[in-house]
């Protein structure tokens, strides 16, 4: 495996069907709900917009599924396998994401995180994100906190798309 930094790239509707499996491999692979190849694909406001994607030599090496909610972009998962982590890209990709939505005019972005996910919450909090509220999953039966944060707070207008 390649430890070259991959390209971010915008997901487009047609990148997602054609790498769909190593996508749902990557999705599948952290904990919570699994997701399958419809949800993946399925239509969300500006979905193929917000969301992003890294190449590397190896292929895709990481993604971050986000879309409009409302006034919001709300980023639904977030994936960076850990021979990629602590390189910055998941700090660039939501830079790009915030810039995107300052430029739409959505000044809030949440996310949502297992509660037992320190890595996760500790990554939010270190781009200026804070706890909202928490839900117990219908789903899953596992306690999950609701965070926010303004575009300005994570690099809106500052980060290349």
């Amino acid at each position: 495996m390649s430890t070259a930094e991959p390209d971010l790239m915008i997901l487009t509707q047609q990148l997602a069907r054609e790498q769909a499996p190593d996508l749902l491999e990557l999705i599948n692979s952290i904990p919570g709900r699994k997701w399958s190849s419809g949800e993946l694909l399925a239509e969300r406001p500006d979905k193929f917009r917000f969301s992003r994607i890294w190449i590397g030599a190896e292929g895709v090496v990481g993604l971050v599924l986000a879309s409009r909610k409302g006034t919001a972009v709300h980023i639904h998962q977030v994936v960076v396998p850990k021979l990629h982590r602590r390189q910055g890209l998941g700090r660039q990709a939501y830079g790009a994401i915030a810039n995107q939505a300052c430029e739409a005019g959505l000044a809030t972005i949440t996310a949502n995180c297992l509660k037992t996910d320190k890595r996760a919450f500790e990554f939010h909090r270190a781009l200026g994100f804070v706890i909202k509220d928490s839900y117990i999953d219908p789903d899953d039966g596992r306690k999950y906190l609701r965070l926010s944060c303004d575009t300005e707070s994570v690099g809106g207008r500052d980060q290349p798309t």
